[in-house]
C-alpha cells in the first residue's frame, strides 16, 4: 500500500493571491486522504515561492522519498509542487525511476501512465508559463508607472501610498515635519541625534516602535525622492509626487553628509557629561593637530576645570602650545560672534533692502526664466532621443544610464533654479537672508549669554579655526565676511541708510567682491594648511578692532 507525504506551499507572491492558505490546504488534504483511505506518513509545509529552484522543505521531502520513507505525494494542485522546469523535471524523473509511485491532487486527475506523466509535465509547463507571463505583466506595469512618474514601491517617510489611486501623496502627519528638519539640517542647525528625537516625537518610528536608526536617517538624507524624482536600479526618473525640498537644498545636505567622511561616534551625551560648552574647536596653530576637550577634578574640593588643548600627537613637531581654560576661551568666542552680530533694527532694515533688490531682479529675470524653461524642454527631448538610441541598440545600457542620469541631474538643477526665480527671486536671496537670520541669532545669543548657541553660530559662519598662543582665530566665510565689513562701515557713519553703505552692502553680497588684503588682516586670519607645522609667529597680525558688532547691538 502506498505511503504518502502531504506537501502544502503558499507564497506571498502575486501568483498565490487566489490560493488557499497552508492551514486550509492541510484541512482539505487530510479530509481527502481520509475519504480515499490513504496512509499519511508525514506532512511538509512551506512558505516560499516556487518560481526558482532551491526550496529547502521541498528538497528535503524528495530526499526522504529517495530514502524510502514514503513513495507518494498528496498536494492541492501540481503548481504547489513546481512552477519551474528544474523542480518539475525532478518530480517526473523520480516517477520514471519508480521512486514516486503515485501523486494525488484534489483539483487535478493524475494516473501513472505515459499519458498521465505527459499531462503532468504539461501542468508543470503551464504553471511556469503562468509565472513567466505574470512576471512580464508586473514588469510592464512597473514600466507604465515609471512613465507616469509613479514610484513603484513603498513611499519614504513623509509620504504615504494611496491604495485607492495607487499614487504617492503627502503624509498629513509627517510631511511638514520632515520638510522642516531637512531644511534645518541643510543649514547646519541640527544634528542627527536631535533630528532622530524630533521624528520620534512626530510619530516616525521603526517597526519595533523604537526611534529610527542613524543608518535610516542617513538614507533619508541621501534619497533624491524628496526633490521630486526617484532612483530605481541606479537610474533617476522624474516623479509625479510633490517635491518636499529643492535640488539646491538637497545638494547642501549632500555636502554636509559627505563632509563627515569618518564614521560618526554618536557620543554627544558623553561630550556633555562634564558640561563642556564647546567641541571640535579646530586645529593647533603650531603642529596642526586637533584640539581636544580635557578636564581635571581637584580631589579636595571636587571642583572640575575644563580645558581645550592640542593632542600633541605630531612625531615631527615638539608642540609647546599650552591648554586654555574654558573660562578664558568663552570671551573669545563671544568676541568673534559679536563681529557678525546684527541687532533687530539693522536686521529688519537689511531684510527689507534685499527684498527690494529681489523684487527688482524678478522683473529683470523673465528672459532668463524663459531660457531655462526652453533648456528644460530640450533636455526632455534629448531623453526621448536617448531612449530611442537604446532601443535601437546604438548605445549600451551602461552608456544610456550614465547619459540619462546626467540629463536628469541637469533637469533637477534647472527646475530648482526655475522654482527659485518664480517664488524666491534668485539663489543669492535665500543665501543672504539665511545668513542675515544667523547674524541676528548671534546678537540674541550674545544678549542671552548662551555660549553654546554662540559657538553653533560660529561654526556656521566661520572656517579654518585655529588655536594658537591660547587665542582662537578663524576666517569668516561668505557672506558673513561681508556682513562684518558692513558693520565696520555702519560704525563709521551716522546712519545705516547713507548711500555709501547702501552701495557697499549691495556690492559685496551680489558681486562677490571681497575686501582688500590690508582690511582682511583686521577681519580674520588665514592660517596655512593645518597639516603643516606652523609657528605662532606665522600669523599676519593681531586683532586690533574692538567687538564692533556687539557694540552696535548693545
Amino acid at each position: 500500500m502506498p505511503k504518502y507525504f502531504i506537501y502544502c506551499r503558499k507564497s506571498s507572491d502575486a501568483e498565490d493571491r487566489q490560493v488557499l492558505s497552508i492551514e486550509s490546504q492541510l484541512q482539505e488534504l487530510r479530509e481527502y486522504a481520509r475519504k480515499e483511505k490513504l496512509e499519511i506518513v508525514k506532512e511538509f509545509t512551506e512558505s516560499k515561492t516556487a518560481k526558482e529552484p532551491g526550496r529547502l522543505i521541498f528538497n528535503q521531502m524528495l530526499i526522504e522519498l529517495e530514502r524510502g520513507k514514503a513513495d507518494s505525494i498528496i498536494a492541492w494542485n501540481p503548481d504547489r509542487l513546481a512552477r519551474n522546469s528544474v523542480d518539475g523535471g525532478k518530480v517526473i524523473h523520480l516517477i520514471d525511476q519508480k521512486i514516486i509511485r503515485d501523486l494525488k491532487f484534489p483539483t487535478y486527475p493524475y494516473d501513472d501512465s505515459p499519458h498521465g506523466k505527459f499531462n503532468l509535465s504539461l501542468a508543470f509547463s503551464f504553471s511556469k508559463l503562468y509565472v513567466d507571463n505574470l512576471s512580464q505583466n508586473v514588469k510592464r506595469g512597473i514600466r507604465e508607472k515609471i512613465r507616469r512618474g509613479e514610484f513603484p514601491g513603498v513611499a519614504v517617510r513623509g509620504y504615504v501610498n494611496n491604495l485607492r489611486t495607487h499614487t504617492i501623496e503627502k503624509d498629513p502627519k509627517l510631511f511638514n515635519t520632515v520638510k522642516k528638519l531637512l531644511e534645518v539640517y541643510a543649514e547646519g542647525n541640527i544634528e542627527l541625534p536631535e533630528m532622530r528625537q524630533e521624528l520620534y516625537q512626530a510619530g516616525a518610528k521603526s517597526q519595533n516602535g523604537h526611534p529610527l536608526s542613524f543608518s535610516t536617517l542617513k538614507r533619508m538624507l541621501t534619497n533624491p525622492f524628496y526633490t521630486g524624482v526617484f532612483r530605481l536600479n541606479e537610474e533617476i526618473y522624474q516623479g509625479s509626487h510633490p517635491a518636499m525640498i529643492t535640488k539646491e537644498t538637497f545638494d547642501r545636505i549632500q555636502k554636509r553628509v559627505n563632509a563627515k567622511n569618518r564614521k560618526v561616534n554618536w557620543t554627544e551625551k558623553s561630550k556633555e557629561q562634564k558640561d563642556f560648552l564647546f567641541f571640535e574647536i579646530g586645529k593647533c596653530g603650531e603642529c596642526g593637530y586637533s584640539i581636544i576637550n580635557d578636564w581635571h577634578k581637584k580631589p579636595k574640593t571636587g571642583k572640575i576645570y575644563k580645558y581645550y588643548k592640542c593632542t600633541k600627537k605630531s612625531q615631527t613637531c615638539n608642540c609647546q602650545q599650552k591648554a586654555i581654560n574654558e573660562n578664558d576661551l568663552a570671551p573669545q568666542i563671544e568676541n568673534l560672534v559679536s563681529e557678525i552680530a546684527i541687532d533687530k533694527d539693522r536686521y529688519s532694515w537689511c531684510l527689507e533692502t534685499i527684498k527690494e533688490w529681489r523684487d527688482k531682479e524678478l522683473s529683470e529675470t523673465k528672459s532668463e526664466l524663459e531660457n531655462k524653461q526652453e533648456t528644460l524642454e530640450a533636455n526632455k527631448k534629448r531623453l526621448e532621443r536617448l531612449l530611442d538610441l537604446k532601443i535601437d541598440g546604438e548605445i549600451s545600457t551602461n552608456e544610456y544610464k550614465i547619459k540619462k542620469n546626467e540629463i536628469m541631474s541637469s533637469n533637477g538643477h534647472l527646475e530648482g533654479q526655475i522654482s527659485q526665480i518664480k517664488h524666491k527671486g534668485s539663489a543669492w536671496f535665500e543665501l543672504v537672508s539665511s545668513a542675515l537670520k544667523t547674524s541676528h541669532e548671534a546678537d540674541q545669543r550674545i544678549s542671552e549669554k548662551d555660549y553654546r548657541g554662540m559657538y553653533k553660530v560660529l561654526r556656521k559662519a566661520g572656517s579654518n579655526s585655529v588655536l594658537s598662543e591660547q587665542k582662537l582665530q578663524m576666517d569668516f566665510i561668505k557672506p558673513f565676511c561681508f556682513f562684518r565689513e558692513a558693520i565696520l562701515l555702519s560704525d563709521r557713519c551716522s546712519s545705516p541708510k547713507k548711500i555709501n553703505l547702501n552701495k557697499k552692502l549691495k556690492t559685496l553680497p551680489m558681486s562677490g567682491v571681497g575686501i582688500n588684503e590690508t582690511e582682511r588682516s583686521e577681519v580674520s586670519f588665514s592660517p596655512t594648511a593645518c597639516h603643516e607645522p606652523v609657528r605662532a609667529s606665522g600669523w599676519r597680525g593681531e586683532r586690533s578692532e574692538p567687538s564692533l558688532g556687539y557694540a552696535l547691538s548693545a
